[in-house]
């Protein structure tokens, strides 16, 4: 009987060890943070009159009417933004470090990021210059200087983050090296814009869409390289008795 049991022990394939889900607690910080950040996101691109809606019949009119301050609409927004961006990241750090290192939970913990830096950039970009963004990509020197403007910035970022994947094991490609390539592209990028696709490029508009989609992609990763010894290290400091 002892020999039967072991064999039939070896037989029975080993279950397969899954790492434990996000808490509920994370799925619902990143839920509000979402929604929130995609209404101020419309909110700010598309504009909203105020004014005019409360003359609006149906349900929206007495909305609109029982604001007393319709104009703090977006601060609301924005501090909604940012606490659900704090609480998500909170309750990341308390998940389990096995599920956090899988590719598709750092990925919809990265876009909570993304999509919460898009709406606070695009309403601190409005806020302070008081052009609205939508009204300027009716010109086509502008809309083409945005599109290329978020190929620069976005490809920059993803270029950085695979050389310094995909170097040598054993060896670190030097950081010169890397800036050095990822000007190179950024020359390739403006002969095919110019050359081929005869882009009509405004620099101003250029440089600010190129700095703001390189910080909404770069910023999420960088903290996310930075959280763990973040966590580290404030697990490493003496608790009081």
């Amino acid at each position: 009987m002892p020999e039967e049991t072991k064999e039939t022990a070896t037989l029975k394939p080993k279950a397969a060890i899954h790492p434990k889900e996000l808490s509920s607690e994370y799925h619902k910080a990143h839920k509000q943070l979402m929604l929130w950040a995609t209404v101020l996101f419309i909110w700010e691109l598309v504009g909203v009159d105020l004014g005019k809606a409360k003359d609006v019949g149906g349900n929206i009119g007495p909305i609109v009417n029982a604001l007393k301050s319709p104009q703090a609409v977006p601060w609301v927004l924005l501090i909604l933004v940012i606490y659900f961006l704090f609480k998500c990241s909170i309750e990341w750090a308390q998940c389990r470090t096995e599920r956090r290192k899988l590719p598709f939970a750092r990925a919809d913990f990265v876009s909570g990021w993304i999509v919460a830096l898009a709406a606070i950039t695009l309403y601190i970009a409005q806020t302070i210059s008081r052009i609205q963004f939508a009204d300027l990509l009716k010109n086509r020197g502008t809309r083409d200087s945005v599109v290329f403007g978020l190929i620069i910035g976005l490809s920059s970022v993803l270029n950085i983050v695979i050389l310094k994947r995909n170097s040598p094991k054993g060896s670190k490609m030097p950081n010169w090296r890397i800036a050095l390539t990822v000007i190179l592209a950024i020359g390739v990028y403006f002969i095919i814009g110019q050359r081929v696709l005869r882009f009509s490029l405004h620099w101003i508009p250029l440089l600010i869409t190129t700095l703001v989609s390189a910080s909404a992609l770069g910023i999420p990763i960088l903290a996310f390289r930075l959280w763990p010894w973040v966590v580290t290290r404030f697990s490493s400091l003496p608790k009081n008795s």
